[in-house]
């Protein structure tokens, strides 16, 4: 069965409401999987383009959901 995740270096958009991040695009840096029950939870870490966290060496990088993000381009074009 083929679970919904983006790759490494696709494009995405921040769609989540109740996400501080709403509307701002970063880049997917990297995706960790857990569990199985009923399939797999995956975490999309994305570099926000404009942003600052409170630990500089992690740069601009925040955890998201698949749900809570939309593609804007593919790593594969």
């Amino acid at each position: 069965m083929s679970y919904k995740a983006f790759q490494v270096g696709d494009k995405v958009r921040v769609v989540s409401k109740t996400s501080p991040y709403h509307g701002l695009i970063g880049v997917v840096r990297s995706v960790d999987e857990t569990g199985m029950v009923p399939e797999p939870v995956r975490s999309h870490h994305v570099e926000l383009e404009g942003v600052q966290t409170a630990v500089p060496s992690d740069k601009s990088i925040v955890t998201f959901r698949y749900e809570e993000l939309e593609l804007v381009s593919s790593a594969r074009e």
